[in-house]
């Protein structure tokens, strides 16, 4: 499976794609989530191998313990790592991830999204949408992590959170009630939304890392086992 991550370059990576398409702009946009629940059952099984892959207070693998079954242990390696993702994936999804953590999108790529955002609502345009869509973006660009936020959170909202929260403004009635073709949504409940999403895309980053830490556990398993028993034969 590809993926189809935005990943910032600070040169205005959606910026060229203001002609885009609303679907083509937003699946982009939200791919790290997409890419989420996609692969939420390899995730769980990765969580679920968790105590087989533990080590012991020497930081040996239990699974290859003197009173482990080896072969037994190789099997069930076998077994799980069936249930994830190639490793090429699992490092392509977490290189686009963690580069959208890391790189500070442009002003440019923010006001895209605002814009998509009031043209689906139906507010036009104009010089006071205009200063709306630069305040959202100038806003976006300086906001630091909220208690609770891990200490590599960017002091920065990341394009994929901004596209969560601009779905949810498009998923909820009371948006089109209140905002549609009148009000334009208030710029701190955009923000508190986007500071959510990008807790939650921290998280997305997290979980494909814990997946290639899990693919590695399991591959020294089995390594292992097949080297004793070429050494045994």
């Amino acid at each position: 499976m590809t993926t189809d991550i935005i990943t910032p370059t600070g040169a205005g990576s959606l910026v060229k794609q203001t002609r885009t398409d609303v679907a083509t702009l937003m699946n982009s946009a939200l791919a790290p989530f997409i890419l989420q629940e996609q692969w939420c059952s390899s995730i769980q099984a990765a969580r679920d191998a968790a105590p087989f892959l533990a080590g012991d207070k020497d930081g040996e693998l239990v699974a290859l313990s003197d009173n482990a079954d080896w072969r037994a242990s190789r099997n069930r390696a076998l077994e799980i790592q069936e249930s994830l993702p190639p490793p090429a994936e699992i490092e392509a999804a977490y290189q686009a991830v963690d580069q959208t953590l890391r790189v500070k999108p442009v002003s440019g790529e923010y006001q895209l999204l605002a814009s998509k955002m009031l043209d689906v609502l139906g507010i036009k345009g104009g010089d006071d949408t205009d200063a709306y869509v630069e305040a959202l973006a100038w806003t976006l660009s300086d906001v630091w992590r909220a208690k609770g936020d891990s200490a590599d959170t960017p002091h920065w909202i990341p394009i994929p959170a901004l596209a969560k929260a601009v779905d949810r403004v498009w998923q909820y009635r009371d948006s089109w009630y209140h905002f549609g073709g009148t009000k334009r949504p208030p710029l701190p409940d955009i923000v508190d939304h986007c500071k959510e999403y990008r807790r939650d895309l921290v998280n997305v980053r997290d979980g494909i890392d814990m997946l290639g830490r899990t693919r590695k556990r399991l591959s020294q398993i089995i390594r292992t086992v097949n080297a004793y028993e070429t050494e045994e034969w």
